[in-house]
């Protein structure tokens, strides 16, 4: 049964991305977003601000065509460079309100969800199915907890 709901969770996540993927398909504005740049601009807002060389890691992509890939999604407006606090030569990629608003409703709905479940459960189990969560997080994936420690 437990695997089941985890499944059927995931599913529901793969929908919602795959639905907006398919919107930007019909969608002929010239700078609607290809199967691709949604793909990498996922990729960016799971690393949580990567720099491009982080991204490029992480993506297996050479150095040249990650910043391609970054150059096209920030002219079309829907990632911008910030540069480094720590470093002034690094620059993390951060996506825009433009992208929030036109693909990243899946985060709203999460909101959401969480609402229900707060005026679903009592204090204590949600705290309990935090704690479960969190674990499950750092199950799924385990390098990509931090993403400044891929190599």
């Amino acid at each position: 049964m437990l695997n089941r709901n985890l499944a059927r969770v995931y599913r529901k996540c793969k929908l919602s991305l795959y639905a907006r993927v398919m919107q930007s398909f019909a969608d002929d504005r010239e700078d609607a977003l290809s199967a691709m740049e949604v793909i990498c601009m996922e990729l960016i807002v799971a690393l949580e601000e990567p720099t491009v060389n982080e991204f490029a890691r992480y993506a297996s992509l050479s150095a040249p065509n990650a910043a391609y890939k970054v150059g096209r999604l920030v002219k079309k407006g829907y990632l911008e460079k910030v540069r480094s606090e720590k470093d002034h030569r690094e620059y993390h990629l951060r996506p825009t309100e433009k992208y929030d608003l036109e693909y990243g409703e899946v985060f709203g709905y999460t909101d959401e969800v969480s609402r229900k479940l707060r005026e679903k459960f009592s204090q204590e189990d949600l705290a309990k199915f935090d704690v479960m969560l969190r674990y499950v997080g750092n199950l799924v994936m385990p390098d990509a907890n931090s993403v400044r420690d891929l190599k």
